[in-house]
């Protein structure tokens, strides 16, 4: 009897463990399946809010070639740049290669501003460093909010302070609608800019620095172990794209300012609040299919008048054993013939360096000081240029110099001096000019400048200058 309550009572413990299990198991799935429900529900409730971001658009697709506008929708209308904001970062980096300010290899530190900025960002610690080469590759793939900071407070001291000489950048290019208040792009209510403006600093900063051109076709950046892809998938996807930069911040959308060419056919466009990435590169490629059959082909208006290098002569053999020989024979007529002609003419064209391998296009400087502690730097701390017999600064009367261009050929800066003397309508009498020559990060230069100025007849002649449409540069005499 006993075994057989055992029995039962053992039977009765199974059967209440397996319902106790079947319980437990359509517990489960039925929480599974609410927990399904509620998702289904959150996604449905979200798609309206999506929907609903909907940032301000703008666009803008210009020719290139003749500055002819081929699309434009709300180009003028004040629009966040967002990550855009970095080409002019890199602008006025660019500027400090060319004037031998900073070398690729210049070291940049890291400050506790620039360490805390928000991301985008590579994650530098306080007092790292990185050089100016890893800095360009970084800003334009990873567009590094960090690495904007350490440019910004690395040239100008603080990030504010280098957001005004932004500012005034874009206003010396005629950027009249746009204004800085830091070098990254990340939200602030004042940092506005439009389409239209945005293409004037793609157009100038591809003209002014076809050296640094290829780093915005950058794909890929490696930097301590890490690669970062660049944020701009038309680099991969769309045909003749050369760079620029893509950007976003909630209250901009998605941005994109590209350059694109195809043949002799070059664009500039910008693309403002996208909903997505998907969607504005998407716009893009619309507005680009459909600009290429009305695109010119002729050589960009805005470096026509850039001036042409002499082509480099190079003497034959015999010719140069004659040379050889006429610079030999001291006392012979024909030799002070030889030395009398090489005194009094121009240095012969086959003197003239050849190109380097990247070709360096001759170009205007128009560059401003930005404020009067960088001004008072500037004339106290002397240019890393190497100075070569009577074509240094020393030979031009001082204190302070008007720079009119530096040109790759000493010929090219004669002519300009020339032509501003011309065109300056007498303003620049009585003030010496002189074709400079200096070394800039191993490249040879000759900086056009006039002579003879204190500093406030400096910048009042070059204000006038401009208002002459010439472009130019106060600079202390060394």
């Amino acid at each position: 009897m006993r075994q057989w309550v055992s029995r039962v009572e053992r039977g009765r413990w199974v059967t209440s463990r397996r319902l106790h299990r079947s319980f437990s198991n359509n517990f489960s799935i039925l929480a599974m399946r609410l927990s399904l429900a509620l998702v289904a529900v959150c996604i449905v409730f979200s798609v309206p809010e999506a929907g609903a971001y909907s940032p301000p658009k703008a666009a803008l697709v210009i020719d290139a070639n003749s500055g002819k506008t081929l699309h434009a929708s709300n180009a003028r209308a004040p629009r966040y740049p967002a990550s855009l904001t970095k080409v002019m970062t890199l602008y006025v980096l660019f500027e400090y290669l060319r004037d031998g300010r900073l070398e690729m290899d210049t070291r940049l530190t890291v400050s506790a501003h620039a360490a805390k900025r928000p991301p985008s960002k590579v994650g530098f610690r306080p007092g790292d460093s990185l050089t100016v080469r890893a800095a360009i590759r970084l800003l334009v793939t990873k567009s590094a909010n960090d690495v904007a900071a350490v440019v910004a407070e690395n040239i100008a001291g603080s990030e504010s302070a280098f957001a005004q000489l932004m500012t005034r950048k874009a206003r010396e290019m005629g950027m009249k609608d746009t204004t800085f208040r830091n070098a990254s792009g990340l939200p602030h209510s004042e940092q506005k800019t439009t389409a239209y403006d945005m293409s004037i600093l793609a157009r100038r900063v591809l003209t002014d620095f076809p050296e640094y051109a290829d780093y915005f076709k950058t794909r890929y950046a490696k930097y301590r172990g890490k690669t970062y892809r660049n944020h701009n998938r038309l680099l991969f996807r769309y045909k003749g794209i050369q760079g620029l930069k893509t950007g976003f911040i909630r209250a901009s959308g998605f941005n994109v300012m590209l350059a694109a060419k195809r043949g002799g056919k070059r664009l500039i466009a910008v693309i403002m609040g996208g909903r997505s990435a998907g969607a504005r590169d998407a716009r893009a490629r619309r507005l680009l299919d459909a600009a290429w059959k009305n695109a010119s082909v002729r050589a960009p208006e805005m470096a026509a008048h850039l001036p042409r290098r002499n082509p480099v002569f190079r003497p034959s053999e015999r010719e140069q054993q004659i040379r050889h020989k006429l610079a030999s024979a001291d006392g012979s007529p024909a030799a002070l013939l030889f030395k009398h002609l090489q005194a009094s003419a121009p240095a012969p064209r086959d003197e003239v360096r050849p190109a380097p391998r990247r070709k360096i296009q001759a170009r205007l400087i128009a560059k401003r000081t930005p404020e009067p502690e960088t001004r008072t730097q500037e004339a106290s701390t002397p240019e890393p240029e190497r100075a070569r017999g009577s074509a240094t600064s020393e030979g031009l009367a001082g204190p302070y110099h008007v720079q009119v261009g530096a040109y790759v050929s000493a010929n090219d800066a004669r002519r300009r001096l020339e032509a501003v003397s011309a065109q300056a309508g007498g303003l620049l009498d009585g003030h010496p000019h002189q074709a400079i020559q200096a070394e800039v990060n191993g490249r040879e230069v000759f900086r056009a400048r006039f002579g003879g100025f204190d500093k406030a007849q400096a910048w009042r002649s070059c204000d006038k200058l401009k208002q002459r449409s010439v472009d130019c540069l106060v600079m202390a005499a060394r």
